[in-house]
């Protein structure tokens, strides 16, 4: 016989329990250990995939709260345009337009000659005569 069989031969109590016990660990690595570890990962990819998803909604949140806020001001500026602003009416708006032509037909050694305007009413607008 050779060696390796005379080996195997007297010490098989030794090394079949290992053998079997190498077996085991193999069938637990394949049936237990490698889809956990499959699980994990995927668990984990759903992690950093969620963490964006929240990252990008934050944004998205900041981005719409900053819009609002934005309109807000602009709606106020208009406010205060159509309330300070601007003329009252066409009459007042002619004055004020008239009083600065003349000033700068002075200023200018121009003489103004007539002025004329038109006042047209425009549907659904604040803006009236």
């Amino acid at each position: 016989m050779s060696m390796l069989k005379r080996i195997l031969y007297e010490k098989r109590r030794f090394i079949l329990p290992l053998v079997l016990v190498a077996l085991a660990n193999v069938v637990v690595y394949a049936v237990v250990v490698f889809p956990l570890s499959r699980q994990v990962g995927s668990a984990e990819e759903q992690q950093r995939d969620a963490r964006d998803g929240l990252r990008a909604a934050r944004l998205d949140f900041q981005t719409a709260k900053a819009t609002i806020t934005g309109k807000q001001q602009a709606d106020a500026s208009l406010r205060q345009f159509y309330s300070e602003v601007l003329p009252h009416s066409a009459s007042a708006a002619q004055r004020v337009t008239y009083l600065r032509l003349a000033q700068m037909a002075r200023e200018s050694n121009v003489h103004l000659e007539r002025g004329s305007n038109d006042v047209k009413d425009e549907k659904d607008s604040s803006l009236a005569s």
